[in-house]
């Protein structure tokens, strides 16, 4: 979770590794994919709780993300050939993540405490871990963790422990939503918690910029997790916030109907085309990221006809090829795209399983590992399982990729085995698309 984990690969482009070798076109069935779980749900047996507790949020993105895969793999209501059960490592999950949203609410409590007393003086580049003790980056995994506990209450189990979780989540992300309407790692308002201002390279050179307070990717996962944390628990009182949320997308949206990295980078023009299918590298990254922003801005109380959904979903169906080549973190681009797809209905759904599976299924490893499905063939995309350029990778860099990655895939090929109970399918969604300036005010 490159975007999310570590700041040399969120600061620059870097080169793209190899490219992957062109996947097999062959049919993958029901069998293939049931079997890859299984082999790869030992590996995160195996591995899962092996990442490290502190620092970045990997290990709590990840194992939310299992969690949400047990489940679906787990529905004996499908008519798919029943996998092992996974009740025991659901239960864990449940436990630590409760654990976990107990932590951040209670130092987010004491953040605000600290308001009155005067700021400590933080040393250079501290933030992106641990910053003095106190968790960051905690956007990313509480907005997964929001949705593994709706979908825990979408199928009735442990109501009262999963609403509790689900208000506190709501809260602490309405309150980390920064005064533009979207969402950095984290509240960059609050003492002693979250990023410092942190001075990074232009891209080119030519001096530094100001590492950005809000970026594209962590709004579509932060807006997404409090729309499914706020419905049917008081959904006025997270009125305000959804709605700036919403607007923070609509004037971020690029021309073409893509977002960008932050708002700074905005294109009020699509630049000439080049390379696949006439789109420009920025815009086929842009494209990548683009399926977050529409899910969220949904989740978040959007309508399908609106503006901003109609344009992006335009630019997806464009870019379809694209959905996994995102830059920061190829694998969330490739969940986000899979999510939308899956609630756009049964035929853009076969369409991403077509595209996607084959590759997907062709990079696990003996050990059930999933290697990242990215095709790496543009510059700027990252590979989750590739070392970082320069060899600045921190020992176990990649081992821990191949979980976070592996916990992803599963929950994409589940999905086809079973519904998502707390993602709603939007009729229609699959057939809207262009015609609109992006960025125009809903009525």
């Amino acid at each position: 979770m490159k975007s999310l984990l570590v700041l040399a690969s969120l600061l620059t482009l870097a080169p793209a590794p190899p490219s992957v070798p062109p996947r097999q076109e062959e049919a993958i069935d029901a069998k293939a994919r049931d079997q890859a779980l299984v082999n790869a749900f030992k590996y995160l047996d195996k591995k899962l709780w092996q990442l490290n507790e502190n620092g970045s949020p990997q290990l709590q993105y990840s194992v939310a993300m299992a969690g949400w895969a047990y489940m679906l793999a787990s529905d004996r209501s499908q008519k798919a050939k029943k996998l092992p059960s996974r009740s025991r490592e659901i239960k864990r999950i449940f436990d630590y993540l409760q654990r976990y949203v107990q932590k951040i609410e209670k130092e987010y409590a004491n953040s605000a405490k600290a308001k009155k007393k005067p700021k400590r003086v933080r040393p250079a580049g501290a933030g992106l871990g641990l910053a003095f003790g106190k968790p960051s980056q905690y956007v990313w995994p509480l907005s997964v963790a929001a949705h593994f506990f709706a979908e825990h209450l979408a199928r009735g189990k442990r109501k009262g422990e999963c609403q509790r979780a689900l208000r506190s989540i709501a809260r602490i992300l309405a309150d980390a939503q920064q005064d533009n309407g979207g969402w950095g790692h984290d509240d960059a308002r609050r003492p002693n918690l979250g990023l410092p201002k942190i001075p990074i390279p232009k891209p080119g050179g030519g001096g530094n910029l100001v590492y950005p307070g809000t970026l594209l990717s962590a709004t579509g996962c932060a807006l997404s997790g409090l729309g499914v944390a706020s419905v049917g628990r008081k959904r006025k009182t997270y009125a305000k916030p959804l709605a700036n949320g919403r607007r923070h997308l609509q004037k971020a949206q690029n021309s073409s109907g893509t977002f960008p990295y932050d708002t700074s980078q905005r294109m009020a023009r699509q630049p000439r085309g080049g390379g696949r299918g006439g789109m420009s590298v920025i815009d086929r990254i842009d494209t990548a990221r683009t399926s977050s922003a529409v899910l969220a801005y949904l989740l978040a109380g959007g309508r399908p006809t609106d503006d901003v959904v109609k344009n992006g979903i335009a630019a997806i169906d464009k870019g379809f090829k694209e959905l996994g080549e995102g830059h920061g973190s190829a694998t969330l681009a490739l969940q986000y795209g899979a999510l939308l797809s899956k609630v756009r209905g049964a035929e853009v759904w076969k369409r991403f399983r077509d595209e996607y599976f084959p590759t997907i299924l062709e990079r696990q490893e003996k050990s059930g590992a999933f290697l990242c499905a990215a095709r790496s063939n543009a510059f700027g995309v990252t590979n989750d399982t590739e070392p970082l350029p320069g060899g600045i990778s921190p020992p176990g860099f990649v081992d821990q990729g191949k979980t976070y990655v592996t916990a992803i895939h599963c929950l994409i090929l589940a999905l086809d085995r079973a519904p998502a109970k707390s993602l709603p399918e939007v009729p229609g969604l699959a057939s809207v698309g262009g015609g609109v300036t992006p960025g125009k005010r809903q009525k």
